[in-house]
């Protein structure tokens, strides 16, 4: 339960404070992304994809450490 109410407060405050940031009005887009280590309840996601969030958790970016790791960058 608490994991829901602290991924709920971190949403919530993305949507308010979006409100005090000039974003150049219809100029340009913008996107919101959060990223979680252990991933979202069927609701969280449900809620943020509504909205346009991109969501995002660790097993996404796996493949981006592979590709570095081959690539010998490391």
């Amino acid at each position: 339960m608490k994991k829901i109410i602290v991924n709920t407060i971190i949403v919530v405050t993305i949507i308010i404070n979006n409100r005090f940031v000039d974003w150049y009005g219809e100029e340009r887009k913008e996107y919101f992304a959060v990223f979680l280590r252990k991933g979202f309840t069927k609701k969280a996601m449900e809620f943020g994809r509504g909205r346009g969030f991109l969501l995002f958790t660790l097993k996404d970016f796996d493949c981006v450490e592979r590709d570095y790791q081959a690539s010998g960058s490391n």
